[in-house]
């Protein structure tokens, strides 16, 4: 079965996940040799771009993989390694996702983003400058928020209200520590109370808001 038979359909979000992918044989390759090979099991990848780290020894070859969906990756993932199976031999590996990535983008909102993101989230470089309801277009990060090198200078409190989201980061540096005192949020609305007063406390009240 082809590639991009596994692949869904593109959607309307902006971003894509990023994964690091490291193969491991027990018998000594030729680098080069294995790179063909790669580029071989994967000519018929559309949505998906994979791209060899060049730091790779005889037993281990890394690559950077990115795409739009999480699920259809991960079939990919098993075709890919059934056919270098083929071409090169045995491997084993293990799929770590690294983020998605939606950073120097231009943005000024978060509505355009998935409303679960699988991994941590990078929104850096962008223009946003504010995260005014943010907890309305995302419901659920697992793991951190990057929103160094934006222009925010209100409404971070909404961060508070997304699932397992479990720190944030930021320029603002003093503002980022009270924030992330209170994540992850277990307490919900009251969680998001007690910082509020704590911004406020702090004369961060234009951002003590959702």
């Amino acid at each position: 079965m082809k590639f991009k038979e596994y692949l869904s359909e593109s959607n309307n979000y902006v971003g894509r996940y990023f994964y690091y992918l490291p193969l491991f044989s027990t018998t000594k390759r030729d680098p080069i040799e294995m790179v063909k090979s790669v580029k071989k099991a994967i000519k018929d990848v559309g949505k998906v771009k994979i791209s060899p780290i060049e730091d790779f020894s005889n037993s281990q070859f890394s690559f950077s993989i990115s795409a739009d969906t999480v699920v259809p990756l991960h079939h990919l993932i098993n075709v890919m390694i059934n056919e270098l199976n083929v071409l090169a031999g045995p491997l084993h590996t293990e799929l770590e996702m690294i983020e998605y990535t939606a950073s120097n983008l231009n943005l000024t909102t978060t509505d355009k983003l998935p409303p679960k993101i699988d991994a941590a989230l990078n929104l850096k470089e962008n223009k946003l400058t504010s995260l005014h309801n943010i907890h309305m277009h995302i419901k659920e990060i697992n793991g951190n928020l990057l929103v160094s090198d934006n222009n925010i200078t209100e409404c971070v409190l909404g961060v508070l209200l997304i699932k397992n989201l479990t720190h944030i980061y930021m320029d603002n540096k003093p503002l980022q520590v009270i924030i992330n005192k209170y994540l992850p949020n277990t307490r919900g609305r009251q969680g998001v109370m007690d910082c509020q007063t704590e911004l406020m406390a702090a004369n961060f009240s234009e951002f003590a808001k959702l």
